[in-house]
């Protein structure tokens, strides 16, 4: 399994855990949410966010970064893909977050901005994750994790 963990989180002991890299996390908003540019983490503090479901590793550590600097933090709605929550952001829900290729690769991307905000540059963590011990798949694991580490070679796009 590949997934994304917020920096600093760790995934379960009892896995293999292969560290693909730190991600860059894009922070999105529709243009009609007039974000300021460039945007401070106070001004962020103002807008809904749309994000997964609790118990998202990722959304607790934005929601720590929050109360840490006693802001408010609001989750407007919650959606479980993607492309879901670039669409609602797209549609002026709320500030959204997603990776650089997850960006990249929506068909939204021309329908909202990247916000700049100096003061909060969010990351996640790429793991390729599987039980010991591998045995026979341990070729298939070694060129998924190639794949995977070329993809997530994504150039981080112009900020609006």
């Amino acid at each position: 399994v590949a997934g994304c963990l917020a920096e600093g989180l760790a995934p379960p002991d009892e896995l293999v855990c292969d560290d693909l890299g730190a991600q860059s996390v894009l922070l999105v908003a529709s243009p009609s949410l007039g974000v300021p540019k460039p945007a401070k983490l106070a001004d962020l503090s103002r807008f809904a966010w749309v994000m997964n479901e609790n118990g998202c590793g990722f959304r607790a550590f934005i929601k720590q970064s929050f109360e840490a600097a006693r802001l408010p933090f609001q989750v407007g709605v919650e959606a479980l893909s993607v492309d879901l929550r670039m669409s609602l952001v797209a549609r002026g829900h709320g500030i959204g977050i997603v990776t650089p290729g997850a960006f990249a690769d929506s068909r939204w991307r021309d329908a909202v901005e990247v916000i700049d905000c100096p003061d909060f540059k969010p990351q996640v963590r790429a793991w390729l994750l599987h039980r010991p011990p591998a045995g026979r798949l341990a070729r298939p694991i070694a060129l998924f994790r190639d794949a995977l580490i070329d993809g997530l070679k994504v150039p981080m796009p112009l900020v609006s």
